[in-house]
């Protein structure tokens, strides 16, 4: 068993908490803190994890004036360009009436007479 004092105890512990707060945030965190304006929020940390992962930010360093990275901002207008597609189809066939499956199963219909 081992004998700690009580003020060792104490030095400890404070000698953790100050270790913690003294933590640095990696690259990625310290960029995306830099370029967003409200942190935490979901596209900061969606940026974070594509810097992690080495998507975006790779020649970017920590001094640089960051911008939105242009592959970045391919990838997310793609993904909304998409997004907004399959609502704006979605709404379309509620006015029509068609579900989901009624359209494949009419492409199916159509990819079988086209084949034959």
């Amino acid at each position: 068993m081992i004998n700690i004092t009580e003020e060792e105890l104490n030095q400890i512990i404070k000698e953790e908490i100050i270790n913690t707060l003294n933590e640095k945030d990696d690259r990625c965190t310290r960029i995306a803190k830099r370029k967003y304006d409200v942190w935490p929020s979901a596209y900061a940390s969606g940026a974070v994890v594509k810097c992690r992962q080495g998507k975006i930010w790779k020649g970017v360093s920590e001094n640089d004036d960051v911008s939105m990275n242009e592959e970045y901002e391919d990838i997310l207008k793609k993904e909304v360009k998409d997004i907004v597609s399959e609502i704006l189809t979605e709404k379309k066939n509620l006015k029509t009436g068609q579900t989901l499956k009624d359209q494949n199963e009419q492409k199916a219909a159509q990819t079988q007479k086209a084949s034959q």
